[in-house]
């Protein structure tokens, strides 16, 4: 079965451009939240996350679509790799089928990236106003 997963955005409020694309891929069903910036709970990915089975397919058109964070992506893409269920992001170029594990390592080291840039720009901020003391 493959799945499409719909998560408005602002270039896309109401999911119309993702469904059409989802559509012409041919996905057989589509999970969708309803509007964009309404929801506080992906409330619909939870529900395709317990859906899905071994060798189904999610097919989304970006990563952003389908998390809201490094964290929850890299926890989301854990979880389908371990079903084995395969995840497709159209935009991104991305299919798990064709090297998912390196997607998965580049993803988290990516992550792992952002933090230690974010830490390094924290300490020399804090050394540099140590030294005006």
């Amino acid at each position: 079965m493959i799945y499409g997963y719909v998560n408005p955005y602002s270039r896309d409020e109401k999911g119309f451009i993702q469904r059409q694309m989802l559509k012409n891929y041919g996905v057989d069903f589509v999970f969708e939240e309803q509007e964009f910036g309404k929801a506080d709970e992906p409330v619909e990915l939870e529900k395709l996350m317990d859906t899905v089975k071994p060798k189904d397919t999610i097919v989304v058109i970006k990563l952003s679509c389908f998390a809201s964070s490094s964290e929850q992506l890299i926890d989301n893409l854990s979880k389908l790799r371990e079903q084995g269920v395969r995840f497709i992001s159209l935009f991104d170029g991305m299919d798990t089928r064709k090297n998912g594990e390196l997607y998965l390592n580049m993803i988290k080291r990516m992550d792992e990236f952002g933090f230690d840039v974010r830490s390094e720009r924290t300490r020399l901020g804090i050394h540099k106003n140590k030294k005006k003391s």
